[in-house]
C-alpha cells in the first residue's frame, strides 16, 4: 500500500466508558463522521453534548500527537518504497514517559480520563518536538 494511503488510515480512536469505570471500555469513532454512527455500538448512543465534546477532543489530540510523531519518524529519513519507519525505542521511551496508565488509574470520571489523555498527549507531543530540534 502507498505510503500516503497508510498515513491517512491512522486516525484516533475515542473511548466511551460504560458502568462509570475507566477500565471497562467501548470505542465509538464519532470523529469519522455521523455516517459510521449507525454501525457504532449501543454504548455510543445517546451520548450527552459536552461527552461527545470531550470525545471527540480527546480523538484530536491523538491525530495531532500521531501527525506529530509520523513527522519525526519521516524526518528521519529511514522510510524505505515498502515500508514506512518507526522508531520503536524512542516510542517506548515516549509511551513510558507519557504514563499513561496514570490516567486510567486516577479516576473513573470520564471526561477526566479523557482530559488526562488530552494532557499526557499534549506532554508527548513536546517531547517529539524537542526530539526533532535537538536530536536527544
Amino acid at each position: 500500500m502507498h505510503r500516503l494511503a497508510i498515513r491517512s488510515i491512522l486516525v484516533g480512536t475515542v473511548f466511551l466508558l460504560t458502568k462509570a469505570a475507566v477500565n471497562e471500555f467501548v470505542t465509538c469513532d464519532f470523529d469519522l463522521g455521523s455516517e459510521v454512527e449507525p454501525s457504532l455500538p449501543t454504548e455510543c448512543e445517546n451520548v450527552d453534548d459536552s461527552t461527545r465534546a470531550a470525545l471527540l477532543q480527546e480523538a484530536e489530540s491523538f491525530k495531532v500527537f500521531n501527525a506529530k510523531l509520523s513527522e519525526y519518524e519521516a524526518s528521519v529519513g529511514q522510510d524505505t518504497e515498502d515500508e514506512i519507519y518507526k522508531d520503536w525505542e524512542f516510542r517506548a521511551e515516549l509511551y513510558g514517559n507519557a504514563e499513561l496508565n496514570l490516567c486510567q488509574n486516577t479516576t473513573e470520571v470520564l471526561v477526566e480520563y479523557l482530559d488526562c489523555l488530552i494532557e499526557k498527549r499534549a506532554q508527548m507531543v513536546l517531547e517529539i518536538e524537542n526530539k526533532m530540534e535537538h536530536g536527544s
